[in-house]
């Protein structure tokens, strides 16, 4: 088997499933073995890599501009914030990954405003993650890890 017939059926495994296959996965629809991928690219990551596909599904850590971007565009698509459970029948991530990001669902607009630098605001909608009284500090910076700290710098 070639390394373009490999990279191939990779492709398309990973078009079907919409996320990354695994190697059982990948054995099932294209009958391609561990052995010939591990023979040809050493390893599935860089037969990945080879063929062009994004690492998604769990186990791959979702980049955080990523999950808020997504999360506005369901924002703007309702006309509203959306709730948890909205999300995750809509999003394209798990909403948990927000949520630990964020520390709480109810502060998930402030993140984007503080990520984006509030240029977007207006687009995904003025009320977004914001409560009556709500004037906490928000602007903090973003490591990718869970929950913004006390102390930490901010953004701006």
């Amino acid at each position: 088997m070639t390394r373009e017939k490999i990279l191939a059926g990779l492709r398309k495994c990973s078009k079907k499933l919409g996320r990354t296959p695994t190697y059982t996965e990948i054995w099932r629809f294209t009958k391609i073995t561990k052995y010939v991928i591990k023979m040809h690219f050493g390893t599935l990551a860089q037969a990945y890599d080879k063929a062009g596909i994004v690492l998604r599904g769990i186990g791959h850590r979702v980049d955080t501009v990523a999950l808020l971007k997504d999360w506005a565009h369901l924002t703007r698509k309702l006309g509203r914030p959306p709730s948890f459970m909205e999300y995750r029948k809509a999003g394209q991530f798990g909403a948990n990954s927000i949520l630990n990001r964020c520390g709480a669902w109810s502060r998930v607009g402030e993140r984007f405003r503080a990520v984006s630098g509030g240029d977007q605001g207006a687009q995904a909608g003025e009320r977004v993650g914001r409560r009556a009284g709500d004037h906490r500090a928000v602007g903090r910076k973003d490591d990718g890890g869970g929950p913004a700290q006390d102390g930490e710098p901010t953004l701006e």
